[in-house]
């Protein structure tokens, strides 16, 4: 917070200031749900979620995250922003020192914690998007951005200082300044995005707060760059990239350069020998982050890759990421099993969002496998079986409009879709079944019953 000094000239009064809380979630109800000039910051706090919210006009951050220092960083965690619009801020008011808040600040600000997620997100036209570190000596480790779509946004996607940050499945469109900017020993490891504006990636070599940047690496696998991703040096800090391969800052100042491995492939180390090596140490104590992507105790890293529920290829981004990402656009799935015949206890509940004209489909390993975001099925209620089983089950979906819901199945007993059961004995044979189910908006239920099994092999969700 600010001192009472600042209030009568800073704009800062128009925040809404959540100290100290912990598990929280702020949730937009419906497909309009919006803030309108103000926003939050969260303050010391631990397991925070926003979703499904429009921030338009705001004066300072729609959204800002901080622990207390550099110092008590271990303290705060678990933050996850997803399902969220952002639009251009706007601040004609604030007289404070600071003098480039014309768009507002922050759209999505972090700073002295870890364990953050931001994804399925939009960005429209913002300016100072996202920072990560408010200055070269603030500290925060373990950043996630995936699955989201920045159109014709200026700068700061992300700026990010002292951090490891994994970036991948985003799509940056029309960028008209600077896009990712890794600053003061950070880490960036960018996978299977699409650039398409200007200055990709960034390096920048300012020395500050007796912070040498040298060492600072970007780590881009896997990435689609258009005619459109075009790179300039910037005249005060930055060294333009728009190729994948590992880039490691090697001078600063006016010594500025860097070196680059352009053969890199994922298994591919950054060099930890300095002054050529890559330096990120982002926690409170001495633990190295070079190479954190390929450290399985670091990262969510398994059999070579980036162990993550759903990894899409980048040239598909285009056509993808603006029908998943965003508020307004989803209806919610949410397994919600209970133990099945197997007598085997399930996982926890998982809840998970799909778009409009999207199709989940229920694979042989009993996940989501080519559909929406990934979500496990327990493999209690797979039998070794061709097709998701499940015992004892509802899965709900959550609709914002009318909509048309159609579900595959396989050998389906005791089959309910909202209030209709569409089947009471089983199908002979191996051919599946459809049936569509004309549901009003709000939440629809698709049971299985209790002495029975189904295959389901896909749901579909059509808005009317």
């Amino acid at each position: 917070g600010k001192s009472s000094e600042h209030y009568e000239w800073d704009s800062y009064w128009n925040m809404m200031e959540v100290k100290e809380a912990s598990d929280i979630t702020i949730e937009g109800i419906g497909t309009d749900a919006g803030i309108f000039q103000w926003g939050f910051t969260f303050s010391k706090c631990n397991s925070i979620e926003v979703k499904n919210l429009t921030f338009d006009d705001y004066t300072e951050d729609a959204i800002g995250i901080q622990g207390g220092s550099s110092t008590d960083l271990e303290n705060y965690s678990g933050y996850w922003i997803h399902n969220c619009t952002f639009e251009e801020g706007v601040n004609h008011w604030d007289l404070s020192y600071e003098k480039d808040k014309g768009d507002g600040d922050g759209s999505t600000d972090f700073k002295y914690a870890h364990n953050l997620t931001i994804s399925y997100c939009k960005y429209n036209g913002t300016h100072k998007t996202n920072l990560i570190g408010s200055d070269n000596a603030a500290k925060q480790y373990n950043i996630t951005l995936h699955h989201n779509y920045y159109l014709n946004c200026k700068a700061r996607l992300p700026l990010v200082r002292q951090s490891n940050i994994h970036m991948y499945n985003n799509y940056y469109k029309g960028t008209t300044s600077t896009g990712i900017s890794a600053r003061a020993h950070a880490f960036a490891f960018v996978e299977n995005c699409y650039f398409d504006g200007k200055n990709p990636f960034m390096l920048a070599y300012e020395t500050s707060k007796s912070i040498n940047p040298v060492g600072t690496t970007i780590k881009a696998i896997g990435n689609v760059f258009t005619s459109a991703a075009t790179t300039s040096d910037s005249s005060s800090n930055g060294l333009g990239i728009n190729q994948n391969g590992i880039f490691i800052l090697t001078g600063a100042d006016s010594n500025k350069n860097y070196s680059s491995d352009t053969t890199a492939t994922r298994t591919s180390l950054a060099s930890t020998t300095s002054p050529n090596g890559s330096v990120c140490a982002p926690t409170q104590g001495s633990t190295s982050y070079a190479n954190f992507d390929t450290n399985s105790e670091l990262f969510y890293y398994a059999n070579s890759a980036s162990d993550v529920t759903r990894i899409d290829d980048a040239s598909n981004l285009p056509t993808l990421i603006p029908t998943l990402s965003g508020a307004g656009l989803c209806v919610s799935v949410t397994d919600q099993t209970s133990s099945g015949s197997s007598g085997t206890d399930p996982e926890p509940e998982d809840t998970t969002h799909v778009p409009n004209n999207t199709t989940i489909t229920f694979g042989s390993t009993g996940n989501y496998q080519s559909g929406i975001y990934g979500v496990n099925i327990p493999a209690a209620y797979n039998e070794n079986t061709n097709y998701g089983q499940y015992y004892k089950q509802t899965i709900t979906l959550e609709l914002s409009a009318a909509a048309t819901v159609t579900v595959t199945a396989y050998w389906a007993m005791e089959l309910t879709i909202g209030e209709t059961p569409v089947k009471t004995t089983a199908i002979g044979g191996t051919d599946p079944e459809v049936y569509a189910y004309d549901a009003s908006a709000g939440t629809l239920t698709i049971t299985i019953g209790n002495t029975g099994s189904c295959y389901i092999q896909q749901i579909s969700v059509v808005y009317k």
